[in-house]
């Protein structure tokens, strides 16, 4: 089917209220556990980079090769993350600083931090945060995932 042939049968079911016929299977499904949560070392960027990719082409019907740019580094962001994961689990909640003079915070829990927002920020640039696919109003819910 192509791109108006979709378009004009998406309207024609969300008027008649179906709005489960327009969300593909894969995307109606409960959330599975990210793997790299419980295992850290399972974590693969190429493997995020391809599983992401193909959820944007789902959800939206487009693929933009510009986009492979945004979504790397958003890639490279999450390995960020996992490594910070990876250095608090293995270190303590506390350590000395200063040659031992002060006892401070892990230094790995403020860089997972500001990583965490650079995530948030790419996943919204490129339109995959829960909110961009919602419905900004209750009138729209129906009609959008």
């Amino acid at each position: 089917m192509d791109n108006s042939s979709f378009v004009q049968s998406a309207i024609s079911t969300a008027k008649a209220g179906n709005i489960d016929e327009l969300l593909p299977t894969s995307i109606r499904l409960r959330l599975p556990l990210a793997q790299w949560l419980d295992i850290p070392k399972a974590w693969s960027k190429a493997k995020f980079f391809e599983e992401t990719a193909e959820f944007m082409y789902e959800v939206y019907g487009i693929g933009c090769a510009q986009d492979r740019h945004l979504l790397a580094m958003l890639a490279d962001q999450v390995e960020t993350y996992v490594n910070c994961i990876q250095q608090i689990t293995a270190d303590a909640l506390l350590g000395e600083q200063n040659n031992g003079k002060t006892i401070g915070v892990n230094p790995w829990f403020s860089i997972r931090e500001d990583t965490l927002r650079r995530i948030v920020a790419l996943m919204s640039e490129l339109g995959i945060e829960p909110k961009n696919r919602l419905a900004s109003s209750p009138s729209q819910r129906r009609y959008f995932c």
